[in-house]
């Protein structure tokens, strides 16, 4: 399985948005690397959920600053997108020898893409 790259077509044309995406793109194809069930990757969760709680707060900043007026249905998506990754943590801290290394970043990276794809690349004209 291929990791994710970084391209164009994921930017949304902020600089500290476009970063955070990076980074977190990283920490996703972090998981790709590590042996399953390895302490490792329970790191990478808890730091991939740190981030993200990190990333929502200044995207949201931004999104006030510039006006953004669907800001308060993409902090539900948020929200959402938040338990959605504790929730992957919580599952495979009780089951990591029953999930794939693959499995976990497939969802993590359909979770990330679509989330940029469908509600980040919405601000792209506020900015």
């Amino acid at each position: 399985m291929e990791p994710l790259k970084w391209t164009d077509k994921l930017a949304i044309g902020h600089s500290i948005i476009d970063d955070h995406h990076q980074k977190l793109l990283e920490l996703i194809n972090g998981v790709l690397s590590q042996k399953p069930g390895a302490p490792v990757i329970i790191g990478t969760l808890i730091e991939l959920i740190d981030y993200t709680r990190y990333h929502f707060l200044e995207e949201e900043k931004i999104m006030l600053n510039v006006g953004y007026p669907e800001i308060n249905a993409h902090r539900k998506s948020h929200e959402k997108l938040t338990a959605e990754v504790i929730k992957i943590y919580n599952n495979y801290i009780e089951n990591a020898l029953s999930i794939s290394n693959e499995q976990l970043f497939k969802f993590l990276s359909r979770w990330l893409i679509d989330h940029i794809f469908n509600k980040d690349h919405l601000i792209k004209p506020y900015l």
